[in-house]
């Protein structure tokens, strides 16, 4: 399936995934709890949602292998 985020939402979930596996799904916690990360305040509820999801759907991958 290709990637449909906007530009500016894969840049963020870039920046999210060089950080690694652990910092990736303490991101996805906070997320799935309704909470913001400080360096992205100024996204939309929408903005998070979708980051959400493309992260999840990363880590997918890693959990799959197992």
């Amino acid at each position: 399936m290709p990637n449909t985020l906007p530009p500016e939402l894969q840049t963020i979930v870039d920046e999210i995934c060089v950080l690694g596996c652990t910092h990736v799904n303490k991101i996805i916690t906070l997320l799935e709890q309704g909470k913001t990360i400080d360096t992205y305040h100024t996204l939309s509820r929408s903005d998070y949602r979708l980051v959400l999801q493309e992260l999840k759907c990363i880590m997918r991958v890693y959990v799959d292998r197992d």
